[in-house]
């Protein structure tokens, strides 16, 4: 009998997790959706997943990032893409804005050791 493999396992958990708690994306206010993610959701929910394009995310199935990344098995295809055609190895990356930070792991992939990633998520107070 084999055993299935972590890759496999990890999906099928947040597959789990995504069923019970699909509802959080469409609850507004946001922070309140929030606020019942940190009530409801397994504290222990991130896992490992793999993108297919060589990157492995340690992702939560509860942020916009970890959920389309195991619903698609992709994030951005489109930016990916145009990120290979325009940054050069060696070149420096800025990202204000980072938020979960699923662009700083594809960086590395196209400037290789010789560029420099410099990465920001500035949290703007509302008022």
């Amino acid at each position: 009998m084999t055993q299935p493999n972590t890759d496999s396992l990890n999906r099928e958990f947040h597959i789990d997790i995504l069923k019970r708690f699909n509802w959080l994306y469409s609850l507004k206010p946001k922070s309140l959706a929030n606020s019942m993610k940190r009530l409801m959701a397994p504290d222990e929910r991130r896992r490992i997943i793999d993108t297919g394009i060589g990157i492995r995310f340690y992702a939560d199935p509860l942020t916009h990032l970890g959920r389309k990344i195991i619903l698609d098995s992709r994030y951005e295809e489109n930016t990916v893409e145009t990120f290979r055609s325009e940054i050069k190895s060696g070149q420096v990356v800025v990202d204000v804005g980072a938020n979960e930070g699923g662009m700083l792991s594809i960086y590395p992939l196209i400037i290789k050791v010789k560029g420099c990633i410099s990465y920001s998520n500035p949290k703007l107070g509302r008022g």
